[in-house]
């Protein structure tokens, strides 16, 4: 795979035989594309993230006995690194730094709470 703005195809043999260039492909959880789609990258940590902390929901979000700090130290721990995993290797652009969804996905986690 190669990253550009523009498709780029390259021919590229191992031992006789042609390797197929993929467009898209998972690399530890994530699906990273050739053409770098961050948009959609960040959706599915949302998503991700949105479905562990629904998880949790009645066993410890609703629970009463649940002090608030607990509930929080569990957030930082499990819910946080879901959303925050690949921050660092985002490229830093302004569509970027638009993209509000991982605030809002944690201001709504947050509200559970």
């Amino acid at each position: 795979m190669t990253t550009s703005k523009y498709p780029l195809r390259c021919k590229i043999q191992i031992g006789g035989k042609i390797i197929k260039q993929k467009a898209r492909f998972r690399y530890l959880g994530i699906d990273i594309t050739s053409y770098g789609d961050v948009e959609e990258e960040v959706r599915q940590q949302s998503l991700k993230a949105n479905k562990a902390a629904e998880s949790l929901n009645d066993t410890i979000w609703k629970n009463k006995h649940q002090r608030q700090d607990t509930k929080s130290r569990i957030y930082k721990a499990a819910i946080r690194p879901i959303l925050t995993y690949t921050e660092k290797s985002r490229p830093d652009t302004s569509k970027t730094r638009r993209l509000q969804l991982l605030e809002t996905t944690e201001m709504k986690i947050l509200r559970r709470i």
